[in-house]
């Protein structure tokens, strides 16, 4: 019984690591000017508990639709443009930020023109991070990194 091996588990495994590996291609810079530019004075105003819960949410966001967009990416290898993604697949993209929205329960912390303003920042991330995922892995998976 010890030698038998569950395929979901290798699978999850599998999508683990390639959710590592792909996140990694995150630019850190460009995410740190984008919290300057943008989400540092968005959220200034907020107490210590809901900036932290805000930036872990809108942290997951850029990770979840990053991963996303590079996921996609294997479909630009079959002669599919990356608007057309984009078109197609933004609404998914979208239910996965609603979800996360959900899972870090932001209606218990923040007002409601608090988690508008959060909303409309989370919109702007799924946008620009999704398009960035969808780029990366098409350059990776063009090296065959991926």
């Amino acid at each position: 019984m010890d030698n038998i091996i569950s395929l979901e588990q290798k699978a999850e495994q599998r999508r683990r690591r390639f959710k590592e590996k792909a996140v990694k291609g995150i630019n850190s810079l460009e995410l740190q000017d984008y919290y300057d530019k943008v989400i540092k004075n968005s959220i200034q105003h907020l107490s210590f508990l809901q900036r932290y819960i805000v930036e872990e949410f809108l942290y997951d966001v850029v990770e979840e639709v990053f991963y996303y967009g590079v996921e996609l990416s294997k479909q630009c290898l079959h002669g599919r443009k990356v608007n057309e993604l984009i078109d197609h697949h933004y609404h998914e993209a979208d239910r996965k930020v609603r979800s996360l929205f959900s899972k870090h329960m932001i209606y218990q912390y923040l007002r409601d023109l608090d988690m508008q303003a959060v909303m409309i920042i989370a919109d702007d991330i799924t946008v620009k991070w999704f398009e960035k995922g969808l780029e990366y892995g098409k350059k990776q998976r063009k090296l065959k990194l991926l």
